[in-house]
């Protein structure tokens, strides 16, 4: 026979903010898959070091600057297609 348990969930509007940045910053860091997140309008905020290593960019260079910075532009796609 199975029992019932009463577990308590969690009030969501409760959590502490602080501590679910903490836990975002921390999956961000280690990931090892490469994440980069943007605004709206397209402006990086946040670029994780596993996006560093491919892309060849530092974070500092590429926080607050918009995504299309990251693209190759159609000129050098041209002149890398062989």
């Amino acid at each position: 026979m199975l029992g019932m348990m009463n577990i308590p969930l969690p009030n969501w509007h409760q959590v502490d903010e602080k501590q679910l940045d903490a836990e975002a910053h921390a999956v961000m860091e280690t990931a090892v898959d490469a994440i980069i997140t943007i605004n709206r309008l397209g402006v990086i905020e946040s670029f994780n070091p596993s996006a560093e290593r491919p892309l060849g960019w530092h974070r500092v260079e590429v926080i607050g600057r918009n995504v299309s910075s990251l693209m190759p532009s159609p000129t050098c796609r041209r002149m890398t297609i062989t």
